[in-house]
């Protein structure tokens, strides 16, 4: 029998591989192994692979039963952003390739899309800017999601957010806290499929979507606090 799930790779990879392994009875270690490391950085701060490791070795780890995000079929084990913004998910990954003219066609792009929508408001609970957001960040909370709210209201806040964007710290932006929350359902404005990007990866959602938080149903190994 397998008690143990040794992953390397990046946030997309480690979503793909534990949402397949979700509800097994064992215990996984991830492993930095991408840009972001959004999950990695959540349980190991900004340790390396073979540091988690080495700390594993001497008894400096634990388990953890961590929530999880539920969106229209796929898991997020660290975040989603909602709206438009998530068009910045694609400059990165140009970005990543090296590919110069395809980032900045797609930071035009995607600049275009933070400011003329569609914006995505968030429906349920009624809360937030009624005009929309740009990016509705969501995290998963040993309660609720944590949401945020991230719009491009002017240039100086857009190329803020660009950069906060490409720089995969969405908290850097001028942005909104809207609190705690069970779930969340957010709507388009112009009643057109809203963008995703889960843990980093890119999807698209209908022109209304709910967020809920759910327990993952497998261990992973965190760091002890001090």
């Amino acid at each position: 029998n397998v008690d143990l799930l040794v992953l390397h790779g990046g946030d997309g990879t480690l979503n793909a591989a534990i949402s397949k392994v979700r509800g097994w009875g064992g215990a996984v270690l991830p492993l930095p192994g991408g840009t972001a490391n959004l999950l990695c950085h959540i349980l190991f701060d900004d340790l390396e692979a073979r540091a988690i490791v080495a700390a594993m070795a001497a008894d400096k780890l634990r388990l953890t039963k961590r929530n999880i995000i539920e969106v229209d079929g796929h898991i997020a084990l660290a975040e989603v952003l909602a709206g438009p913004g998530a068009a910045w998910a694609d400059v990165r990954e140009d970005m990543r390739d090296g590919q110069v003219g395809d980032v900045v066609a797609g930071a035009i792009e995607a600049a275009t899309l933070s400011t003329t929508g569609p914006m995505v408001a968030i429906a349920e609970p009624d809360m937030g800017d009624p005009e929309g957001y740009a990016g509705v960040l969501l995290t998963p909370q040993g309660k609720g999601l944590f949401v945020e709210g991230y719009a491009a209201r002017d240039l100086g806040d857009l190329i803020k957010q660009g950069a906060a964007l490409l720089g995969r710290n969405f908290r850097d932006g001028p942005h909104d806290d809207l609190g705690e929350h069970p779930h969340v359902i957010c709507r388009s404005l112009a009643d057109a499929p809203i963008p995703l990007m889960v843990d980093g990866e890119r999807h698209d959602a209908g022109a209304e979507v709910k967020f809920s938080l759910a327990p993952l149903g497998l261990d992973l190994f965190c760091l002890i606090d001090d």
